[in-house]
């Protein structure tokens, strides 16, 4: 997706509030994430909960719908990133359904409470004992089309990610394995 004078939507994403900033490997946290507008120009951003809502009133042979997600991201000292699982709700709307999106006025914001798995890729923490993360917060937006025409079905997806440009501050957090070595070392008893 392109804006029409092909400059960036600016916003900024970030925690103001974290359950937790020892996160556990396997465990739950909870947030609040502030989407805020930092440039000059209105956006609008998918605001139902409800999928079905966004077909109301278009024609079943083109609908058009987008949808938006807070992605939460670990960064490691070796800047790399690694996306953790979502446990919130994702975000539907429509342009032709009234209602269903959010125009969001430079310098206005809104908040989202959220909530997220410590469950990186395969593989990724196999050697957490005890380390030091940066959690934050993107928001990712896609608009997406779905066309019957001549007995078939066409699916369109458009990712808007050069349509925002993010600022993403970042939390310090402490992620450990879910691993705990409980075994003690067994002191010989000298025998009798």
């Amino acid at each position: 997706m392109v804006n029409d004078d092909h400059q960036p939507r600016k916003i900024e994403v970030e925690f103001i509030a974290v359950s937790h900033t020892r996160l556990v490997v396997g465990s739950t946290a909870e947030g609040t994430i502030r989407l805020q507008n930092v440039g000059d120009k209105s956006i609008q951003i998918p605001w139902s909960t409800n999928f079905p809502t966004t077909q109301t009133g278009q024609d079943a042979k083109f609908r058009s719908w987008q949808v938006g997600t807070f992605q939460i991201k670990l960064k490691s000292a070796k800047n790399s990133d690694l996306e953790l699982k979502s446990t919130s709700r994702v975000l539907f709307g429509s342009k032709l359904v009234s209602g269903t999106m959010l125009t969001v006025k430079p310098g206005e914001w809104i908040t989202a409470q959220i909530s997220f798995e410590i469950e990186p890729p395969e593989g990724a923490f196999q050697e957490v004992t005890q380390r030091q993360f940066e959690l934050f917060a993107e928001w990712s937006q896609t608009a997406r089309t779905h066309q019957l025409k001549d007995c078939g079905a066409t699916l369109g997806y458009y990712s808007y990610g050069d349509y925002y440009q993010q600022s993403n501050p970042r939390i310090e957090v402490t992620v450990e394995s879910e691993r705990h070595d409980n075994t003690k070392e067994i002191s010989k008893q000298p025998s009798d």
